[in-house]
C-alpha cells in the first residue's frame, strides 16, 4: 500500500547543507569537493571540473554510496545527484544531503527527484531573491508517495533498465552529431588550406593574416546600453554583441542589447569576421552580415575587397585550436590585434576562395539539419523519460507487468 510521507521521515540523518566554498583547491589527491556546477545529471558528475578539500576539513561532510545530493540555490536549484562512488567526496554549502534509512531504496528517491511532482514542489517553494533558494528545511518537508520497500526496489530496477535504454539512444544521437561536426571541421581545414599550413606544404599561398585584411576594429563597453527595441532596430541603433552570441556554426544569436551610433563607438561593418580575442572563449569565430558593435573581447576583421570574407571565416573557424596556441597566456588567454594579424593564413586565388566558401556553406546546411534533428530528439527523449519516471514513482502502472514501451515509443534512432 502506498502512503504519503515527508522526506525528513525517510532520512537516516538530518537533511543538512554541506560545507562552504572556503578552502577548495584543484588537488585531486584530496577528497573531491562536489559543487552545484559539478552535477551533470542524477547519476553522473562532470569530469572537467575538480575541486577538493584537505582531509581534516572534508571529513566533516563526507559522502557515502547511496547519499542523494540536491541543489538548494542558484540556476541549478532542484537538480540531484545519487552518489555511488567509493572514493572520498564531500559537498558544498549550496547542496543538501539526503541519506536514506533502512526503509527506503535511495534509487527510488533519486528517481522521484526527476518526477513532475518533485519539480512542482520546487517551483512553488523556491524563494526568489538575488538567486533562487530552496532551504534544507523545505527539502525536509517535501511530500512524496511511497510504496513498500520491495515495490520501491522493483520500480527502481524497472527504471534503471528503461532510462538506460533512453539514455543510450540519446548518446547515439549525440555521437552522430559529433561525427558530422568533426567531418565538417576536417573538411574546412582541408579546403581552406589549414592542413597544408600544418604540414608546411602551403608556403606558396601562405601569408600573414594582415595581408588579407582591410582593417581591424576592437569593441568596447559603451556607457549607455539598452535592450533592443521590440519593433526592430533603427538606423541609429547598433546591436551590441559579446562572445556569448557567437555560436558554433559561424553565426550570431540575436543581440540582447544595443547602443546608439555615436562618436567613439567602434563600428563592426557588415561582411566582417568576428573573433574573440581574450578569455576562455578565445578563438570563437562568426561571420557578421550587418553593421554592429561589440564588447572589448571581440575584434572585427574586415577583409580586403579581393578576399572572400566567408573563406577567411571558415579558415579561422577550423583553426581555433591553432589560434589558441598562437595566443599569449598569462593569467588569462589573450591575443592582441598585432599578434592576430601575424597569424599564418592560406590565401589562394579569389576563384578558389569563392568555391571553397560556397561548398562549406552547403555542407553546413546539412550539419545544421542534423543538429536540429538531434535537438528535437533530445527534447522528446527528456520529456518521455520524465513521463516514464513520473508514472512509475506515483504508481500509475504496475512495473511488474509494464514494459514502458507506451511511454518510450517514438524516440528510437
Amino acid at each position: 500500500m502506498w502512503r504519503t510521507t515527508r522526506l525528513k521521515f525517510l532520512a537516516a540523518q538530518p537533511i543538512t547543507n554541506g560545507l562552504g566554498e572556503a578552502g577548495a583547491h584543484e588537488t585531486p589527491q584530496w577528497p573531491r569537493y562536489v559543487r552545484t556546477t559539478d552535477i551533470a545529471d542524477s547519476r553522473r558528475l562532470r569530469d572537467d571540473t575538480w575541486k577538493s578539500l584537505p582531509p581534516d576539513i572534508a571529513g566533516k561532510a563526507l559522502l557515502r554510496p547511496g547519499d542523494l545530493l540536491m541543489t538548494a540555490a542558484g540556476a541549478t536549484i532542484g537538480k540531484s545527484y545519487l552518489h555511488s562512488g567509493t572514493d572520498p567526496a564531500c559537498y558544498a554549502g549550496y547542496l543538501v544531503r539526503f541519506r536514506a534509512n533502512d526503509q527506503v531504496d535511495p534509487r527510488f528517491v533519486a528517481y522521484w527527484t526527476e518526477s513532475r511532482p518533485y519539480w512542482d514542489q520546487i517551483s512553488t517553494g523556491a524563494v526568489r531573491s538575488t538567486i533562487d533558494n530552496f532551504s534544507a528545511g523545505k527539502y525536509r518537508n517535501m511530500t512524496l508517495s511511497l510504496p513498500p520497500l520491495a515495490e520501491q526496489r522493483r520500480i527502481a530496477d524497472f527504471l534503471d533498465a528503461q532510462t538506460a535504454r533512453i539514455d543510450t539512444l540519446r548518446g547515439l544521437r549525440q555521437r552522430q552529431l559529433n561525427l558530422v561536426r568533426e567531418k565538417l571541421t576536417a573538411r574546412a581545414a582541408e579546403l581552406t588550406g589549414r592542413v597544408r599550413i600544418r604540414e608546411e606544404r602551403g608556403s606558396a599561398f601562405t601569408v600573414q593574416l594582415r595581408r588579407a585584411l582591410e582593417s581591424t576594429q576592437t569593441g568596447l563597453t559603451p556607457p549607455s546600453l539598452h535592450h533592443m527595441n521590440d519593433g526592430g532596430r533603427t538606423e541609429s541603433q547598433l546591436p551590441w554583441y559579446t562572445p556569448a552570441a557567437l555560436d558554433e556554426w559561424l553565426t550570431l544569436s540575436p543581440a540582447d542589447k544595443a547602443t546608439s551610433a555615436a562618436a567613439g563607438i567602434p563600428l563592426f561593418q557588415g561582411g566582417s569576421v568576428l573573433i574573440t580575442g581574450i578569455g576562455e572563449s578565445l578563438g570563437k569565430v562568426a561571420y557578421l552580415n550587418h553593421t554592429a558593435t561589440g564588447n572589448q573581447q571581440l575584434t572585427a576583421l574586415k577583409p580586403a575587397r579581393t578576399v572572400n570574407a566567408k573563406f577567411i571565416a571558415w579558415q579561422l573557424w577550423s583553426a581555433k585550436s591553432e589560434i589558441r596556441e598562437w595566443a599569449q597566456y598569462s593569467r588569462i588567454r589573450i591575443i592582441n590585434n598585432d599578434t592576430l594579424k601575424a597569424f599564418p593564413t592560406y590565401l589562394p586565388s579569389r576563384r578558389v576562395q569563392d568555391s571553397v566558401a560556397g561548398a562549406l556553406d552547403v555542407h553546413l546546411t546539412r550539419v545544421r539539419a542534423v543538429h536540429a534533428a538531434t535537438e528535437k530528439f533530445e527534447q522528446l527523449a527528456v520529456e518521455r523519460r520524465q513521463a516514464l519516471i513520473t508514472a512509475a514513482v506515483t504508481g500509475q502502472f504496475d512495473v511488474s507487468t509494464a514494459s514502458g514501451r507506451n511511454v518510450t515509443e517514438g524516440i528510437s534512432v
